[in-house]
Order: structure tokens, then C-alpha cells, then sequence
């Protein structure tokens, strides 16, 4: 019997309301509002493809993923000398 009512009352229609608002103010995102077309680095053209705004270029992943590996080298190189 106590089984039936625990499960009666968590599937109740306000039990179930008060778990997803729960979940929904678990999950919102804090931080201020932004203008976000005014802080994007790109300007979308008129046929619905970024474009790059003046004076910004797009990164190649593989440059990035190369210096990070060259800094993580140069670091254990470093502290290897210390020993």
C-alpha cells in the first residue's frame, strides 16, 4: 500500500509540475543578456552563409590543435630541465 501511494503521488499531474519546473530552473543559463548579432564576429550575407566580418579571419582547428601540442612540448621540455 505504501509502495501504491509514493507511486500514485510521484506521478500525480502537480508532482510532475513541480519536477520539470524544478528541472527548467536547474537548467537555465545565468549571465547577462546579450545583444548577440551586435558581439558575433560574423555577419550572416544575405544568402544565409557567415561570412567573415572586416578584419577577422577563420582558424584553421589544426593550427590551434598544433599549438597546443607545441605548448604542451615546450613545457615538458622545460621542467624536464629543471630535474
Amino acid at each position: 500500500v505504501v509502495v501504491l501511494a509514493a507511486a500514485w503521488a510521484h506521478t500525480s499531474p502537480e508532482a510532475r509540475a513541480i519536477r520539470e519546473a524544478r528541472l527548467a530552473a536547474e537548467s537555465a543559463v545565468e549571465g547577462p543578456r546579450i545583444d548577440l548579432p551586435a558581439a558575433a564576429p560574423a555577419v550572416v550575407a544575405a544568402g544565409g552563409s557567415p561570412t567573415a566580418a572586416p578584419g577577422l579571419t577563420r582558424a584553421d582547428p589544426r593550427a590551434a590543435f598544433a599549438a597546443g601540442a607545441a605548448a604542451m612540448l615546450a613545457a615538458v621540455a622545460v621542467l624536464r630541465k629543471k630535474r
